[in-house]
């Protein structure tokens, strides 16, 4: 019985989802807590809708994707366990899995990391950039999340202030209210 390409890489698709997730986030220091499926879901709760459509996308533009995400997940594991140590670069006093001698030649699929881990980033970032309508206790967690204290939140909130500035928060009423009680 033959197989539709599309039957025949669909299955691969939550695997895929899974190594992806287990790779982006796995601890690099045995001391740290465990990975768990829910690691991500009080900082970016939408993890594996990210990364399910980016390996969709990139197994559609060639299935062969889905054998790179599942070897590279292989050679990690291989190596001292499941930690995501493939994905490392070289630095100076290190040299990464990533071009070590055994990975160079055999191993593929980092941009395919790299492009959803960027995604994950970016949601990230979007995620905690604090809005006009959030509450103070909300915009100051944001900031200690960050490592940066209520003084900073302070002084970059004022920083906001330097300059020509568009006020399209405020209706005419609220303008008018502001200019009769303060001049």
């Amino acid at each position: 019985m033959a197989f539709s390409l599309q039957e025949s890489k669909l299955p691969m698709l939550p695997f895929s989802v899974l190594i992806i997730i287990s790779i982006l986030g796995r601890s690099l220091h045995a001391s740290d807590p465990p990975l768990t499926l829910d690691h991500y879901a009080p900082t970016c709760p939408s993890v594996f809708e990210i990364v399910k459509k980016e390996m969709e996308c990139e197994v559609r533009s060639d299935p062969r994707n889905a054998a790179l995400i599942v070897r590279l997940h292989f050679h990690d594991c291989f190596v001292q366990g499941c930690d995501g140590s493939v994905l490392l670069d070289d630095t100076i006093t290190l040299q990464g899995e990533k071009k070590a001698s055994a990975s160079i030649n055999s191993l593929g699929g980092f941009q395919i990391i790299d492009r959803i881990k960027s995604k994950i980033d970016l949601e990230l970032a979007e995620s905690n950039i604090p809005t006009a309508d959030e509450s103070l206790l909300s915009i100051i967690t944001k900031f200690l999340y960050q490592g940066l204290s209520v003084t900073d939140l302070v002084a970059l909130s004022g920083a906001h202030t330097i300059g020509i500035g568009t006020l399209c928060k405020f209706s005419d009423e609220d303008l008018q209210g502001l200019r009769n009680n303060f001049g």
